[in-house]
This record gives C-alpha cells, structure tokens and sequence, in this order.
C-alpha cells in the first residue's frame, strides 16, 4: 500500500500498454488474530491495518488507474455478506468491507463524469488459502450451503464470470452497485422448509433452538397434539457439540 510503488506500477502500466481498460481489486488483509474471538477485543493496530489494506487501497488503485483510462473503464472489487451481517469470526474484515461497499459508491459518483464505472461483487464463501485464516470458515461454509436457495456453495468461476461481464460493454449501465454472487445466500429470511413453518436461532457456538409452527401439509390439516416436545438428537461437527429441541405450539 506503498504509495510510491502504486505509482511506479501504473507508470509501468502506461509505458507498456498506453492505456487501461480495467482494474480488478482484490486485496485484503487483517492479522489472524482479528479475525476470531469477539470483535470487542479488535487492537487499534489490527483495525487500522484491515482498513488501510481491504479498504484505502480502493480509492488508492482508483486514483492511479484513473489518468490511464482515457477511454472510460471499469474497476471491480470483491466483497462479502459480512459488510452488511455479522458473521461469526469475520470481525474487523466486516467491518473493512463495510467501508469498501461505501466507497465503492463514493468512487462511482466521482468517477461517472469520466465514464468509469465501479461496482462490487459480494460473493459467498469459497474455499482459498487466505479464507481459511477466518475463524469457523468450516462452519460458515456448511451454513451457506444449507440455506442459500441454489443449495450450494458459488463457484470461483461464477465470481469470475460476474468480473468479466461488469468489465464488458454489457454492463455499461450499471456502477456503484454490490453484485450477490453467493447462490441466492442473501435474501434469505424466515422461510418454509417442508410443511413446518420454522424460526431458526443460532448462535455458532453451542445453541441451536428450533421453534416450530405445526401446520401439517395444508391449510386444512390440524397437525400434531397440541404442546409436544421432542429432542433433536445431539451431534458434534468441527466447533463443538449443538443441541436442539423442537416444541410444538
């Protein structure tokens, strides 16, 4: 994040190809031990280090693309559900793509009357060498897959594929927008699974709480005896051992 080495790698940029059409920002960092625990116990050294390099480092890159993109471009960065949710482990890295999604809109704004354009895409969980310094990134990948309305985990492609079109002429309306690529993760509320309308409460750690509505299969089904209780069966994954019950109302 070396302002004198940006500087010298976009004067490279300029000798070799005269122009730029496209930036792709795709850089994050905060000390490990950031990124677990409770973000209450972040260290102002570890917060500014996050911030300077996943979030600073846009409008950085963006200032020493922009004389080069002569003939308009697009910049794309890279984001996650945790700029806008708490996500359990993610902490100070939330908070730093909190503020790449706002100057990501920022940059739009004062970009737009050069006719570049910059856009976000917020993508699910994937599994790469950095993304395992998050603490239960097992677990968020497991909950992603669970819940997302595709049933799966995005693939690198699809992230690539979504870059590639916002740095096309297809997309040549669209800036300052965060693009989900996460199968559909995002717009999950309280939804039905089966004939049960369900509330889940998780809290990552050792609770799992399951409050039902008993509705049987239709509208006109009576469902089970009033005031059952069932337990789930208890069952251990990487973090632990969850327990949960089911109480029919």
């Amino acid at each position: 994040s070396k302002q004198e080495e940006v500087d010298d790698a976009f004067r490279q940029v300029g000798e070799k190809f005269g122009r730029l059409d496209f930036l792709i920002h795709s850089i994050a960092f905060a000390p490990r031990e950031a990124l677990g625990g409770e973000y209450l116990d972040t260290s102002r050294e570890a917060f500014l280090t996050a911030l300077e390099i996943s979030a600073y480092s846009l409008p950085q890159l963006a200032r020493a693309a922009t004389p080069l993109m002569t003939e308009g471009g697009s910049i794309v960065s890279m984001s996650y559900y945790g700029a806008e949710k708490v996500v359990a482990g993610y902490n100070v890295m939330g908070v730093a793509k909190a503020a790449l999604e706002a100057s990501t809109r920022y940059l739009a704004r004062d970009l737009g009357p050069r006719n570049i354009r910059i856009n976000a895409i917020s993508a699910g969980p994937i599994q790469t060498l950095s993304a395992r310094g998050v603490a239960e990134f097992t677990m968020m990948l497991k909950h992603h897959a669970e819940r997302a309305p595709l049933g799966r985990n995005v693939e690198p492609r699809e992230v690539g594929d979504t870059a590639a079109f916002l740095c096309s002429s297809m997309s040549s309306g669209i800036t300052g927008e965060v693009i989900y690529v996460d199968c559909g993760y995002n717009i999950i509320g309280m939804y039905e699974k089966g004939p049960l309308s369900a509330r889940l409460a998780y809290n990552w750690r050792s609770e799992f709480l399951l409050t039902v509505d008993a509705s049987g299969t239709n509208g006109n089904d009576a469902g089970p005896a009033q005031n059952q209780h069932w337990n789930l069966p208890t069952f251990n994954d990487d973090y632990g051992q969850l327990d949960g019950s089911i109480y029919y109302k």
